[in-house]
């Protein structure tokens, strides 16, 4: 089944305290997740956990593995994860902004862009 529409932050978050992994299906997943510009958030918990191929979900969908000790401290680190995808909610914009006629502001610094053209006249701005 195809996706209707594509979301820049659409996760999955892996939560595991499993010993053994199929190379195989960390493959198969990883591709799929990848080709659907999916990124997979793996947790591992406790000792017994295997994280090499968790980390290897990861780090192929360009998100992050988490090693949580026990399982008291697992509601912090998804709280973690989940504030970082909340601050994530555009990408790629480009913004185009100009003062009205017979405003008396002037454009002085913009700050959080990659790059910023500013006219001379500090009247427009992307």
């Amino acid at each position: 089944m195809q996706r209707k529409n594509n979301n820049p932050i659409a996760t999955i978050l892996l939560i595991s305290d499993a010993s053994t992994s199929d190379t195989d299906s960390v493959d198969f997943v990883a591709s799929r997740a990848e080709a659907a510009k999916i990124a997979i958030h793996s947790f591992g918990l406790g000792m017994t956990h295997k994280p090499d191929t968790m980390i290897e979900l990861s780090t192929r969908t360009k998100a992050q593995y988490t090693y949580v000790k026990d399982w008291m401290m697992l509601r912090e680190c998804l709280a973690g994860c989940l504030g970082s995808l909340q601050t994530t909610s555009h990408q790629n914009v480009k913004l185009r902004l100009r003062l009205p006629e017979g405003s008396p502001a002037k454009f002085v610094k913009i700050s959080g862009a990659l790059s910023v053209t500013r006219r001379a006249s500090g009247r427009d701005a992307e």
